[in-house]
């Protein structure tokens, strides 16, 4: 997830574990069976699709990505962006960490190209003035 820290720093590490967790579950409600989902650290994810080659590979990563940030959307009301990058196997390396170490250049290369990445920082500010009121009005009752 792009910008994920401002997320910490501005509404504490409870409500990042809540928005981990909803895009954890996103992806993980969006494959199949055969895939494998986990959390790498941070606000890193690494889903391994087998069977899935050549242009499809980008298609159906694009599909999560997509899912993902709607359910984002849909459960905490924040549009948050998601950069991605992904490897093949054999063509991007023969073993775990060659295909990991290619799929993270290929993602902060996607960080550095994606302008979403600006509007999930404004969305964010916006999210925490209206936290902000609605602190202030609660305090006020």
């Amino acid at each position: 997830m792009d910008n994920f820290k401002q997320i910490n720093d501005q509404y504490g590490h409870i409500e990042g574990n809540k928005v981990l967790k909803v895009v954890a579950a996103a992806l993980k409600n969006s494959c199949r069976g055969s895939d494998y989902v986990a959390r790498m650290g941070g606000d890193e994810f690494v889903v391994i699709l087998p069977g899935i080659k050549g242009p499809a590979v980008a298609q159906r990563v694009e599909q999560l990505a997509n899912f993902a940030v709607a359910e984002a959307r849909l459960q905490t009301g924040l549009d948050l962006s998601i950069s991605i990058g992904h490897a093949l196997f054999p063509e991007d390396g023969d073993n775990a960490e060659e295909l990991l170490s290619a799929a993270d250049r290929a993602m902060y290369k996607a960080k550095a190209a994606n302008p979403e990445r600006l509007k999930s920082q404004r969305n964010w500010a916006e999210w925490a003035e209206r936290a902000e009121r609605a602190q202030g009005s609660a305090a006020i009752q």
